[in-house]
């Protein structure tokens, strides 16, 4: 539980966004975000599935019939109002390969709720479990927030009873106006959660936080998952779309009949290559809307952001290992896809953006000494 105040629950209307003198610019720029952050790069060693990322975005992309960031950005828009509530829930991955997590989600979940909170204006409360919550504290950490906006953090234990529990007091504690899911396990068919690679999770090990989209949705409160495998909350919108375009992708190593593809659905569903990304690109896609493209955190705070991840106890989720990469992909790889989404961005403000001469270490994984506080 969060030991913070509590959140209001004075809300007002929603905040308007500046309008941008080309609709159609917006546009294209959602769907430049929904590119970059679908670029096929998972290292082919087979530690991580290749070759899926158009499948699950394609399947995703038939269903809404628009660019996935645009429409969940308009939803948030449309839906939050400032001084409430986000709830922002993440952290994946369970001993012996990530007894504390991986860096995709709480990586995520923090730029998006910087962004969230300096464009919407709403407070954030990250949920997750307690052996992610170090990486997710650390996320928080090291990033700046406006005033009284840094996020808190509310924990769920697992089990079934304790997730539907869970998911009434957050409910009814916080009256969120949306709760976000980011690289967060649902279950599949058979109750059973699974990694992307085929591994398979008793139901009494993980936090069930599904139980929070499925309420959230049930009481009309917008719900928006983000993940990169199929197996995350969001997708299961989508199982019979992605087992049409991948098929015979998705096994359960442990036989269960279902597969990795979750069930729990969420109103929209971004899909990307790294979670992180989707995360990234609606950051982006808010601060496109209101023409604040300094909603994106930078390079250099994506550096900081995975040290202080790590320090934490949180690992690659593809090599279990405490190297600077995330998903087995190079944390300089990651810093020019961010620097991408922040130029895209930056081209519906009304001035454009200075991008700074940087030391060349802040493109390569050099390293420094502990966490920074950085934007």
């Amino acid at each position: 539980m969060s030991n913070s105040p509590k959140a209001s629950h004075q809300h007002t209307e929603a905040p308007t966004a500046a309008p941008v003198a080309d609709e159609r610019h917006l546009a294209a720029v959602m769907e430049s975000l929904d590119r970059i952050m679908t670029i096929e790069i998972r290292p082919a060693d087979g530690k991580l599935p290749a070759g899926i990322v158009s499948g699950l975005y394609g399947a995703c992309r038939d269903a809404f019939g628009e660019a996935l960031t645009g429409l969940a950005e308009r939803k948030l828009r449309e839906s939050v109002a400032t001084n409430s509530t986000v709830l922002i829930a993440t952290g994946a991955g369970i001993g012996p390969w990530l007894p504390q997590g991986e860096t995709d989600g709480p990586m995520g979940a923090a730029a998006l709720a910087r962004a969230i909170t300096r464009t919407l204006r709403a407070k954030v409360v990250m949920v997750t479990e307690a052996r992610h919550a170090p990486a997710v504290r650390a996320a928080i950490k090291a990033l700046n927030y406006p005033p009284g906006f840094e996020p808190e953090v509310e924990l769920v234990e697992p089990g079934e009873r304790e997730g539907r529990q869970a998911a009434q007091r957050l409910i009814t504690l916080y009256h969120p106006t949306a709760a976000i899911f980011i690289e967060r396990d649902g279950p599949g068919t058979q109750g059973r959660f699974h990694g992307v690679r085929g591994d398979c999770r008793s139901a009494d090990d993980v936090a069930q936080l599904h139980h929070l989209a499925n309420l959230a949705a049930r009481s009309s409160i917008l719900t928006i998952g983000i993940g990169d495998g199929g197996n995350e909350i969001g997708f299961g919108a989508h199982r019979r779309r992605i087992t049409q375009r991948l098929p015979g992708d998705g096994t359960c190593r442990a036989g269960c009949d279902s597969g990795i593809y979750t069930v729990t659905k969420t109103q929209v569903t971004i899909s990307a290559s790294v979670s992180n990304w989707g995360a990234y690109a609606l950051a982006a896609a808010l601060g496109a809307s209101f023409r604040l493209p300094e909603a994106c955190h930078s390079a250099a705070a994506e550096e900081v952001l995975l040290k202080a991840c790590l320090e934490a106890g949180a690992r690659d989720g593809a090599t279990g290992t405490s190297a600077l990469q995330t998903d087995g992909i190079p944390l300089a790889t990651h810093q020019h896809v961010i620097a991408l989404m922040e130029t895209v961005a930056a081209t519906t403000a009304t001035r454009s953006l200075t991008v700074e001469p940087q030391p060349s270490h802040i493109f390569t994984p050099a390293a420094t000494k502990g966490p920074r506080f950085v934007s």
